[in-house]
């Protein structure tokens, strides 16, 4: 048992990232209309990771590296359903066929969504603790949780519909005066943020990178080739592999939940199968737990930090 905190949304995307990659080089991730994660700082910087060239190991590479583009959008309000809101609608309607008299538990639920669409099967994982991890921690080796932008104005992710990471489209005005063009304009370990889908917005570019001083900030270095090069440091302290390393796990043990909740469920288990009622049973309670309603590690954008100076 686990949370729905950023920590959770990225290590189920970070999984995803891993095991059904297709080898492209340019992805697009939609979100839906809610704010939900797609507001938090640390996801930004799960994106700035995954896309950056210029973070290198004494290899020379970024382990982590996994697509040269990544753009990430937020539909406006009313739109149409998103193909994973065409999944979704499959695995609701497998669910009321009648085959299911009573669904007990998330393995009930995991069983109707590999039912849900024989044609386009969904992907169902069993998501163990031990694959949860606390990015916010690891990543904030690297990055900050926002900062201002380029600019020295303090930039904020609500409201924002776009978000680019590793490289970009931008317009261009010559110095001669010609006309405009659009070049792709690569900005490893920026995001670059539009407040609308207009390509003619100009974009609000913010250095992520945490040991990027002020002078810095939107320069990069290139060897001969053309290869974005560090800047400001010799080394970079992060650890390579996030699942080598204890003190990222997010979990050392069951989860507790608050003792009403443990009420509630216990009190529900009378319409449960007898074969169903002891997960319910067995689940942890403790006194100093308090359903909030809210995730805790959501980064609101005051908490921002300027890194260094």
């Amino acid at each position: 048992m686990a949370e729905k905190g950023v920590n959770n949304v990225i290590s189920a995307e970070y999984d995803h990232h891993t095991k059904c990659g297709t080898g492209a080089k340019h992805l697009f991730v939609w979100f839906d209309a809610c704010a939900g994660q797609c507001a938090n700082w640390v996801l930004v910087m799960f994106h700035c990771l995954i896309t950056d060239p210029s973070l290198q190991n004494e290899k020379g590479e970024n382990p982590y590296m996994m697509y040269e583009r990544l753009d990430s959008l937020t539909p406006l309000k009313g739109h149409t359903y998103l193909e994973n809101d065409r999944g979704i609608s499959t695995v609701v309607r497998e669910s009321n066929n009648g085959k299911w008299k009573t669904i007990s538990d998330y393995r009930d639920w995991m069983q109707i969504t590999r039912d849900a669409n024989q044609n386009r099967p969904h992907r169902v994982v069993e998501f163990e603790q031990s694959m949860h991890y606390d990015w916010a921690t690891f990543l904030s080796q690297i990055y900050v949780r926002g900062r201002k932008d380029i600019s020295g104005v303090k930039a904020k992710l609500l409201g924002a519909r776009w978000r680019s990471y590793g490289a970009s489209e931008e317009k261009v005005y010559p110095a001669d005066g010609g006309p405009p063009r659009v070049e792709l304009v690569e900005h490893p370990g920026e995001v670059w943020i539009r407040y609308s889908l207009d390509d003619d917005e100009p974009w609000t570019k913010i250095d992520m990178r945490r040991w990027a001083s002020k002078l810095y900030q939107g320069c990069y270095n290139r060897d001969v080739s053309g290869t974005m090069m560090n800047i400001g440091t010799d080394e970079l302290p992060f650890k390579e592999w996030i699942a080598d390393h204890t003190e990222f796990q997010l979990y050392s043990g069951p989860r507790p939940i608050s003792p009403a909740k443990k009420k509630d469920l216990v009190y529900l288990c009378r319409f449960l199968p007898e074969e169903k009622r002891e997960y319910y049973m067995n689940l942890l309670d403790d006194d100093s737990i308090i359903d909030s309603g809210k995730d805790e590690d959501d980064l609101a954008d005051e908490e921002i930090e300027d890194g260094v100076e």
